[in-house]
């Protein structure tokens, strides 16, 4: 009984968190939008009106998005990373997030192509992404070439596994890595290449 308790916890912790974290972020942006601009509408209008901070903040996420974009933006944006990237304990934390949100929302090929391996077990396939090349001791171990498989979990993809899978074991699927996370996170509800054409 302790065991499954535990492992309900566990579960329930896994969903809960990415999405507490996404609520906390954005109730943070809109926050510091909404102190920052009041003075200005206030002054401007002569009367403060509520919600115009969340939605001077949704236009802020809508120009470093834009600034993403052109170069002089994206110059701008790097400089902000590089400064990030030196300070010690901000490197850590802002490289791991970034490379967790890099890999799920498509914005750099960290999730390669989707393949289908054996897991858990002989008989049974897993869908997973192939990040990379295999480690060169599971290779020569294996003599064969392996490929480094994530096995994400349903329906939060940002936890999973990494599997050494010998090359001729990866049966590679006809679909983009943001179509196979689809399957994933619908649990195999939906047919993620029903938007194509």
């Amino acid at each position: 009984m302790g065991v499954r308790l535990r492992n309900l916890f566990l579960s329930g912790l896994a969903v809960l968190v990415p999405v507490v974290l996404t609520l906390m972020a954005l109730r943070w942006l809109f926050g510091v939008a909404d102190s920052l601009l009041r003075p200005l509408i206030a002054r401007a209008l002569d009367r403060y009106i509520p919600g115009l901070g969340i939605l001077f903040g949704v236009l802020f996420v809508l120009l470093v998005g834009w600034l993403a974009q052109v170069y002089a933006g994206r110059w701008l944006l790097q400089s902000v990373e590089r400064v990030f990237l030196r300070v010690p304990i901000a490197r850590e934390v802002y490289g791991t997030v970034k490379s967790v949100v890099d890999a799920f929302s498509g914005g750099r090929r960290v999730l390669g192509r989707v393949a289908m391996v054996e897991y858990p077990r002989p008989g049974l396939y897993s869908v997973g992404f192939v990040t990379g090349a295999g480690l060169p001791e599971a290779t020569s171990g294996l003599g064969e070439e392996t490929l480094c498989v994530f096995i994400p979990t349903t329906p939060n993809p940002t936890s999973g596994w990494i599997a050494m899978v010998p090359r001729s074991q990866v049966r590679f699927l006809d679909m983009t890595p943001q179509e196979g996370m689809r399957l994933v996170i619908s649990a195999g509800t939906v047919d993620p290449r029903a938007r194509r054409g």
